[in-house]
């Protein structure tokens, strides 16, 4: 994530850079409100990522991590979203107790499915 930002950030100065040479000096008039709204949006998805990244280590940090491999996390404001399998029902209930001891997490919304390897 730092590298591609990184990235970005040369390559953003560096375009820059060819405009000043090419066309003279840069209006940034044209991004109006328009700026401030994105730049909001940037942050809010940061802080959407920063949630589903600490919702995830935690279910990492559990001793049995493997009971955890089928579950995708996201992130909208506080609430989180848990979604995927299972095995069982405690694993589903657990998974979601995780979540809500994470920091940040208002709400969750357990769309977790129990599929245990008997069903087939």
């Amino acid at each position: 994530m730092r590298r591609s930002l990184f990235v970005f950030v040369i390559g953003l100065i560096a375009g820059i850079a060819v405009m000043l040479v090419v066309d003279g000096p840069v209006d940034f008039g044209f991004l109006g409100d328009n700026a401030g709204e994105a730049i909001e949006e940037a942050g809010r998805g940061a802080r959407h990522l920063q949630l589903e990244t600490r919702v995830r280590t935690a279910l990492a940090l559990q001793k049995d991590f493997a009971l955890f491999g089928g579950i995708s996390v996201e992130a909208e404001d506080d609430e989180v979203t848990l979604s995927g399998t299972v095995a069982t029902v405690e694993q589903l209930q657990l998974a979601e107790l995780i979540a809500k001891g994470v920091d940040g997490v208002g709400s969750i919304v357990n769309e977790l499915e129990v599929h245990s390897g008997d069903d087939e």
